[in-house]
């Protein structure tokens, strides 16, 4: 498994396109801005999958670098998007 964390001081997003995992999104949560953000990209392969404790490890090593890092107002989103190659 692969973490990257981007510790940024603003991040804006905005969903562009309709997919399966945006359905019944609110009009407002669309787009956004977001201050003081940790963002953690994830990549896990089929290796990572064998093993039970691999979401406690991802929380775990994100935890910690939230830990080093100054954020005024905690939010969570995760999103998950499994990619077949």
């Amino acid at each position: 498994m692969e973490l990257l964390a981007l510790h940024s001081d603003v991040i804006e997003y905005e969903i562009t396109r309709r997919t399966s995992m945006v359905r019944g999104l609110s009009d407002e949560l669309r787009t956004g801005k977001l201050k003081e953000v940790l963002a953690v990209f994830t990549c896990a392969g089929d290796a990572d999958e064998q093993e039970s404790c691999i979401v406690e490890e991802a929380a775990s090593r994100i935890a910690e670098s939230a830990d080093q890092v100054t954020i005024d107002k905690p939010h969570i989103q995760m999103i998950t998007n499994k990619v077949v190659l």
